[in-house]
């Protein structure tokens, strides 16, 4: 019988943590259960959305891969280190672009996983989102750089925390546009499809106002 597993940022959230496990300052890993690992995007890092790891037994699931081209290269080392099953599938919950953008420093053989319309969004939206990040993420980094080097309050208050989440944000933006290669899913599923996973779980992509589950 096929394994069944229902992807929940909300239960990635939860808080079951392990010591002894690597440390990143783009997000903080935390294991859920054996094999299952939730990548919390830590304030003042690039991460910027989360993520999750998920290791069958067979292969690794990749659950969303980061704004940062570079920030996703920690979630392959990660896989390494921890010891788990060969990476198989990355999959995309939407077409956000801190959630699809880490998609290009993974290894051709290993499949992009979405939905249909999903892949329309990116493809619609991607190219301009790309071209209209190039003209304004300067100037808004710019902005949040002079906004946090010249900050007097004390780094626990609510502005500079603000602070801390758009100042990276538009920093990966700009260190990301020269090399950026918009990856597109490769492997088309819905909930009554997962024909084309080689895995012995179905993957369930459920719809939740603005994100998927």
């Amino acid at each position: 019988m096929k394994k069944s597993i229902l992807i929940l940022l909300v239960v990635l959230m939860s808080c079951h943590g392990e010591s002894n496990l690597p440390d990143s300052e783009n997000f903080d890993l935390i294991k859920m259960a054996d094999g299952v690992y939730a990548l919390i995007h830590t304030i003042g890092g690039k991460a910027i959305c989360n993520a999750g790891i998920i290791d069958t037994g067979d292969e690794t699931i990749i659950f969303d891969s980061f704004l940062s081209p570079e920030v996703a290269k920690e979630i392959s080392d990660l896989v390494k280190k921890l010891h788990l099953s060969p990476i198989q599938y990355i999959v995309n919950s939407h077409w956000h672009n801190d959630h699809i953008r880490g998609n290009q420093i993974f290894s051709k053989e290993i499949d992009i996983v979405s939905t249909r319309k999903t892949v329309d969004l990116i493809k619609t939206n991607e190219p301009k989102q790309i071209m209209a990040e190039k003209n304004y993420a300067p100037k808004q980094l710019a902005y949040w750089d002079s906004l946090r080097y010249n900050y007097k309050g004390a780094h626990t208050d609510r502005e500079y925390q603000t602070i801390l989440l758009r100042q990276p944000y538009y920093a990966a933006l700009v260190e990301s546009h020269a090399i950026l290669e918009t990856r597109i899913p490769n492997n088309l599923v819905d909930r009554e499809n997962n024909k084309g996973l080689k895995t012995s779980c179905k993957i369930d992509m459920l719809w939740e106002g603005s994100h998927r589950k």
